[in-house]
């Protein structure tokens, strides 16, 4: 009798300590899901680093569109926030600046034309997005001369001339010259009627039907990198365009 009511008593234990332990343990794990959120306040326009951020678990109702899961943590390190984001408050990726297309004053960032005039060639599948390359495009044995030290850190002798730019492919051309620019952000393409270029279709070949020819481009970029190009275009240069 005694053995009876002991197994009894042991197995109310084991019930209830179950009960417990799915309620406290298992039915957390189950409804929740660990988290990115910010461990302070982050300020638009500052920086994601390992100090700023924290994993946490948050009730999978509580979790907001393109929230940020802890093995892609890492990938924000270095990019910059477009907006301010609250301490304790999940990370989205839509307030992560991939593309780097909101200026940064602080930077002396903001948005610039690149004229078609100033563009000697540039790929027609360029879009909004994408990380472009500059490389000065010299006349066909013409020599460039100034006194102005950022000219003068590229060879003349090593600027591809018009030749070389209509006889070479984009690979040719990054392998063999050095950019004045590269990792720059186009935050436009715009045709000669100052219409957006954009993807007529979604397809494979979307790059490849657009809503016009490309004439010229709006890029973000600092006063300095600005300074850059018209020192080359000062000096009779034009630009060659690629796209990574």
């Amino acid at each position: 009798m005694n053995k009876k009511i002991f197994a009894s008593i042991g197995i109310s234990v084991l019930t209830v300590s179950g009960i417990v332990s799915y309620d406290l343990f298992i039915k957390e794990q189950a409804l929740s899901t660990e988290v990115v959120v910010a461990k302070e306040r982050i300020d638009k326009h500052s920086e994601f680093s390992r100090s700023n951020l924290v994993v946490e678990r948050r009730n999978k109702d509580e979790l907001i569109e393109g929230y940020i899961t802890p093995d892609e943590m890492e990938s924000l390190y270095g990019l910059d926030t477009n907006t301010t984001i609250l301490e304790n408050q999940m990370v989205s990726k839509e307030y992560v600046e991939y593309h780097n297309l909101t200026p940064d004053p602080t930077k002396g960032e903001a948005i610039r034309p690149i004229p078609s005039d100033w563009i000697y060639a540039m790929p027609g599948s360029i879009r909004r997005k994408d990380t472009i390359s500059i490389y000065p495009v010299k006349e066909e044995d013409e020599k460039h001369s100034s006194n102005n030290s950022s000219v003068q850190t590229i060879d003349d002798d090593q600027v591809m001339t018009e030749k070389e730019a209509d006889n070479s492919s984009p690979e040719e051309v990054s392998n063999r010259f050095k950019p004045i620019l590269e990792y720059v952000t186009v935050s436009y393409v715009k045709t000669s009627a100052n219409q957006e270029v954009m993807s007529e279709e979604k397809s494979d070949d979307e790059r490849l039907t657009a809503t016009g020819a490309a004439s010229e481009l709006e890029v973000n970029i600092t006063d300095e990198q600005l300074e850059t190009i018209l020192r080359y275009i000062d000096q009779g240069y034009k630009l060659y365009i690629s796209y990574r």
